[in-house]
């Protein structure tokens, strides 16, 4: 890469609150995912950062801040992008999804009107940046989810 500048990019989701109705209940709120700001923030203090909290569609926020994120580094490429998520994950247990299959390890948006996004198409539409180097962080269960009976909204 003869002496050209790559700049280090950092995509932070911080998804704490929860109210979306999935099968027969709701997700619990995150409180704690609040704390991992500051860390993340401070682990990736080199980096330009994009910090996004309670994001209901993980797969538009990403389209809409690629052109963002193209326009700031005005032709310069990415050396490395690294994409964190704290907030709630599964495997989708919900055959009517229509972004996931059964069993597939999902990302759940926050609110409402959350979203899955499949941690395949997550995979796939952080390629589309063209980064040298790739970096995911998940802070999230990977299982089988617990819901409540009720929302906490």
């Amino acid at each position: 890469m003869s002496g050209e500048e790559l700049m280090n990019v950092g995509l932070i989701i911080l998804n704490s609150d929860y109210n979306a109705k999935y099968l027969d209940g709701y997700f619990e709120s995150l409180p704690g995912v609040k704390d991992d700001k500051p860390m993340i923030e401070g682990m990736l203090k080199d980096y330009i950062r994009y910090v996004f909290e309670n994001v209901e569609d993980i797969g538009a926020k990403l389209a809409d801040l690629k052109q963002e994120v193209d326009a700031t580094l005005k032709g310069r490429k990415i050396g490395r992008l690294h994409f964190h998520f704290s907030g709630h994950g599964t495997r989708n247990q919900d055959p009517n999804q229509p972004e996931a299959k059964a069993g597939d390890f999902c990302l759940i948006g926050s609110g409402s009107s959350a979203k899955l996004i499949p941690g395949q198409k997550l995979k796939e539409e952080l390629w589309k940046w063209n980064a040298t180097k790739l970096t995911i962080t998940f802070d999230c269960c990977r299982g089988e989810i617990n819901l409540v009976e009720d929302s906490f909204s």
